[in-house]
């Protein structure tokens, strides 16, 4: 039987069922049977059909019906799931359903409009922020009684910024809404470094006085909680969003996004440099890392005269960025407050990409997108609370056995210990009595103990106090006080009857149906948004872009480079341990035109990553020292101090190494100088100095000259060779006869040869340092025509 539907025909008890458009003559008659009507009788009125049997049941109505069960999965399913997908799971474990996707579709449509009991989109996304406690506001147009604006803040969110208010980052997405409005998302961060979202709001633009709307009602909502406000904002330089921070929060420090500003400088000034700017960048980067403002100065002024034949580009720099807003992202006024490391964008541009893929569509409803980020919300807590529990239960192997953490273990979160860790790994080489005196920006800017502190509790043989940690690493729950909240609140509903009678006739109506709007969604007359004709998105002509972040150029020009760690605390240049963001099978990029690698043998200028100088003063072998070892460009006179206990602890050692004219009370001599500016006598002598180095810190260093002969490997003398993934291996190169500067080298690059005396004074359990280099060595030999001779050439040879 080929039935396609039914018709009712008069009599209560009758129905006609008959096949519909094909004409078909068949027919059932049913009959209901008295009394009750409960049972019904068939009778074939005719038994002719005009077409085949079907030998398919795909695309019949009927027997393409979801039961009862399936359509039960396909609601579970729909708010996490797309329809294609709970189709095919339906066909997996049924080979005979016949349903096709229209009946998906059908089904969930069905579903929402159950939900909705009776509201419209509007209506049902008001009731739900009521229902579930949001703290909420919105905004309509007079005129069309439509939203124009909404912002939403989960309470739990508002908790967690309570105990977590010091810094938030602000940034807005598109492309997430059918009405193609912006979406303003502001994040925070908690102790165990996890994001959390604190406010969404749709703006029907970005204008100042839009996002001071928002901005000014997430500041009402803190100052009900008696919350703090926050200390440290980070945006991009939206000059809208700008002003807007600065209306609603006067007294909070604004951070702006390094990664934008490197973006824009190099957009702007790679037309105008041509091939200078890597050369050009690399000063830029050494320019915005530094950590004082006289460093600031000095290198500001170096890099107006190397580059005096490109004035637009200074000038760019100048009056774009550094004069209007050096204090925001220059390391020496930024490390003056407590950022958390945050001084990009990134954890909200992070905050966007996760929302995306909950949303998984471009052309969402309101009442849609609001469900999906609910759920978004609900797994985000999750997250934070199980970090916060893993921080109050697991103590780490390397923590529980160090008994310097046994004032602090399972009382700050897991994330602040790993910091402290870091820098506990430098505390050996670190000297305990400038402690309380140093500048190591960790102090500030994250409110943890530097690795001076930690050699000074190392020297006492005391633990970390608890005091020392801030406040914030030790919060390690979701909740806020409360206690306020349970206090009896006051009726004054008196009041607003007063305020009521007292106004105009219409504006009394229109805040009676304010007051409806937002207490009793299902009167309310307000309308979705109107769609947005002027929205942003992709330029025409544009390629469909990753959601992942774009390397920076230093990244792509250093990618493969070796020479620094990048979990080293201070840093002076971040370089990338490997180029995973890369495709593997990418050719490695040619050489840089840098006049600094042309200085170098020619030979081995293909093996050269880049360069990065530091300021010349003196002392700029010991600062090219202290960067590439986590120091600090500017923390040269540590190095100093480190190489002079270095000598004195092991002075038999050093007068047997250097015999003649008391060689090593010479070097004690030239290491013993503090003031800015460097005599020639005090300058670095890396023939001499490079042992020393390499014995003091236990690393590999290669120093590398303008002539072939006069590059060399350092190896420790005492220590047994550590494993070759765990080795640091730093090089410096001694350019323009008396300045040194950092050199990061390629992967595999040749090794030069290692001096003579180290040969003949390398102890027995340090000899073992020099296999893994033998067959590199032998290449450098190929490459060189020779190498240098063995002899290690003669001491001295002062440098700058």
């Amino acid at each position: 039987m080929n039935l396609h539907g039914i018709i009712l025909k008069g009599n209560p008890y009758k129905e006609i069922l008959e096949p519909k458009k094909c004409d078909c003559p068949f027919e059932l008659r049913g009959l209901a049977i008295p009394p009750d009507g409960v049972m019904w009788g068939l009778m074939v009125k005719c038994s002719f059909h005009n077409h085949e049997t079907a030998k398919y049941l795909d695309g019949h109505e009927y027997p393409s019906r979801l039961k009862s069960v399936e359509k039960q999965f396909v609601v579970e399913m729909a708010g996490s799931t797309k329809p294609r997908e709970i189709l095919n799971v339906l066909k997996e474990r049924d080979s005979a359903n016949t349903t096709g996707i229209q009946s998906i579709y059908n089904t969930i449509a069905r579903q929402k409009v159950a939900q909705r009991g009776g509201l419209n989109p509007t209506q049902h996304v008001l009731d739900q922020l009521i229902s579930r406690r949001y703290l909420h506001a919105f905004m309509i147009n007079p005129a069309t009684n439509e939203i124009t604006d909404i912002v939403w803040v989960h309470p739990k969110s508002l908790d967690l910024y309570i105990n977590f208010p010091t810094v938030l980052i602000i940034d807005a997405t598109y492309k997430t809404n059918e009405y193609r409005i912006p979406l303003l998302e502001v994040v925070g961060i908690t102790s165990t470094m996890q994001t959390y979202s604190l406010m969404f709001a749709y703006l029907a633009n970005e204008k100042s006085d839009r996002l001071t709307w928002a901005l000014g009602t997430l500041k009402n909502l803190m100052v009900k909680k008696e919350a703090l406000m926050p200390s440290v904002f980070v945006s991009d330089r939206d000059l809208a969003l700008m002003k807007a921070i600065g209306t609603c929060f006067p007294m909070t420090r604004h951070i702006l996004c390094i990664w934008h500003i490197n973006q824009n400088v190099v957009k702007y000034c790679s037309p105008i440099l041509g091939s200078e700017m890597p050369r050009f960048y690399a000063s830029w980067h050494s320019l915005i890392k530094s950590s004082t403002p006289e460093s600031y100065q000095q290198k500001w002024h170096i890099l107006i005269g190397e580059f005096k034949s490109y004035p637009r580009a200074t000038k760019y720099l100048w009056e774009t960025w550094l004069q209007p807003y050096k204090e925001r992202f220059v390391d020496a006024w930024l490390d003056t407050c407590m950022h958390l490391g945050s001084n990009s964008s990134q954890r909200a541009e992070s905050a966007h990409a996760r929302l995306k893929l909950y949303l998984g569509d471009t052309m969402l409803s309101l009442d849609t997108s609001f469900a999906k980020i609910h759920k978004m919300l609900r797994i985000q807590f999750g997250s934070i609370q199980k970090s916060f529990e893993r921080s109050l239960n697991i103590q780490r192997h390397k923590q529980r056995t160090d008994s310097i953490f046994s004032a602090v273990i399972c009382l700050i979160s897991l994330e602040a210990l790993e910091l402290i860790d870091e820098q506990l790994q430098y505390a050996n080489t670190a000297s305990p009595y400038i402690a309380g005196y140093c500048n190591c920006t960790i102090k500030v800017a994250h409110g943890l103990p530097c690795m001076h502190d930690l050699a000074n509790y190392r020297s006492l043989c005391i633990p970390i106090p608890l005091s020392d940690i801030d406040s914030h690493w030790t919060r390690l729950c979701m909740h806020a006080d409360r206690s306020n909240d349970d206090q009896p609140r006051s009726d004054r509903t008196s009041e607003v009857v007063e305020l009521l009678q007292g106004m105009d006739p219409s504006t009394r109506d229109n805040m009676i149906t304010r007051i409806i709007d937002m207490t009793d969604p299902s009167h309310s007359t307000i309308r979705s948004p109107a769609y947005n004709t002027e929205h942003r998105g992709r330029p025409a002509g544009k390629s469909e872009q990753s959601r992942r972040r774009i390397p920076s150029i230093l990244q792509s020009y250093t990618s493969g480079s070796r020479g620094a760690s990048n979990s080293s605390p201070d840093a002076s240049v971040t370089i990338p341990a490997t180029t995973s963001r890369l495709r593997k099978d990418k050719p490695t990029s040619s050489p840089m035109s840098d006049p600094f690698i042309q200085e170098l043998p020619g030979a081995y200028q293909d093996f050269i990553s880049h360069i990065v100088d530091v300021q010349a003063d003196g002392h700029c072998g010991f600062r090219a020292i202290a960067a590439q070892i986590g120091y600090g460009e500017d923390n040269w006179a540590q190095v100093r101090m480190d190489l002079i206990e270095e000598i004195q602890t092991n002075m038999e050692l050093y007068n047997v190494l250097y015999p003649e004219n008391n060689y090593a009370n010479t070097l004690l001599h030239s290491l013993a100088w503090f003031a800015p500016m460097a005599p020639q006598a005090y300058w670095m002598d890396s023939m001499s100095l490079g042992v020393v180095i390499a014995s003091r810190y236990n690393l590999v260093l290669h120093t590398f000259d303008t002539y072939h002969s006069g590059c060399f490997t350092h190896l420790p003398l005492r220590s047994h060779p550590v494993p070759v993934k765990n080795r640091r291996e730093i090089a410096i190169a001694r350019i323009r006869e008396n300045h040194f500067v950092q050199v990061f080298l390629r992967h595999h690059y040749p090794v030069p040869p290692t001096p003579l005396w180290w040969r003949q004074h390398v102890s027995i359990e340090a000899r073992g340092w020099v296999d893994s280099y033998i067959v590199r060595m032998n290449l450098w030999s190929e490459i060189m025509g020779g190498g240098p001779g063995t002899s290690g050439g003669e001491f001295g040879g002062d440098i700058d």
